[in-house]
């Protein structure tokens, strides 16, 4: 059953990718603009996968081969306005394989230090696609770059059981 008791009845497995994932959010208008790359790596902890970073990619061309998939992948499925949020695994054979993609922005995210790492955030451009679309057309076939480096991190709790950490 579901958390809120209905049955299951259908089930959708997808394989253990290996390689270096990367998460890639567009901001569209009539077609896909970048507005940033992130690498992700990961740890497993016991049957866990858990974030530990996702660093910025200074430059679209640094990953030139998966803004392509992502951008195909978001016309394929008619993502053509708004935001997208796209996680993609290349494996160490090259091949870039989709993980999941999602018609919004990216949950967890500090805009601010995005506007000042790439000069604006999601919301901005996306904000720029419907309010000054001459704008995002012209910034829309320019690659961004990053003269800033940007990780953010992800925190676990080690302990096994709930409660406070304490210096100890």
């Amino acid at each position: 059953t579901n958390p809120l008791g209905g049955t299951i009845d259908t089930l959708l497995l997808q394989p253990y990718v290996r390689g270096t994932e990367y998460v890639v959010n567009v901001a569209s208008r009539n077609g896909t603009q970048v507005t940033d790359a992130w690498m992700s790596q990961k740890k497993c902890s016991g049957s866990l996968i858990l974030y530990q970073r996702e660093d910025l990619v200074r430059s679209s061309s640094d990953v030139q081969g998966v803004v392509d998939y992502v951008k195909q992948t978001l016309d394929a499925l008619g993502i053509r306005n708004g935001p997208s949020h796209t996680e993609v695994m290349r494996t160490d054979e090259g091949e870039v394989v989709l993980l999941e993609v999602n018609p919004r922005f990216q949950g967890c995210r500090p805009h601010a230090r995005d506007a000042a790492a790439l000069g604006r955030s999601a919301f901005e451009a996306v904000a720029d696609s419907f309010l000054r679309p001459a704008i995002f057309m012209a910034e829309a076939e320019k690659p961004y770059t990053s003269e800033k480096a940007v990780c953010q991190l992800f925190l676990a709790c080690p302990c096994e059981q709930a409660g406070a950490l304490n210096k100890e």
